[in-house]
């Protein structure tokens, strides 16, 4: 997933900050947040999740969840 989060990061800009966690290094997050599946993808709007998708996603699907969240 990790060249498909660069991809939509540069198609996205600065309309969207795009971070990715290891959770293997920070299993407290990990936990916190409830993943179970890798990979999972947490959209955030105003400090609080927005969205999930869980499993492997094209870059056309992760724009249009991260646009519908705008």
């Amino acid at each position: 997933m990790a060249p498909i989060l660069d991809e939509v990061a540069d198609e996205l800009g600065d309309s969207a900050v795009v971070g990715k966690l290891n959770v293997d290094d920070n299993p407290e997050m990990a936990a916190e947040h409830g993943i179970q599946s890798i990979p999972t993808i947490k959209i955030f709007r105003d400090g609080e999740v927005a969205g999930e998708l869980i499993g492997m996603q094209s870059k056309e699907t992760l724009v249009a969840k991260v646009n519908e969240h705008k």
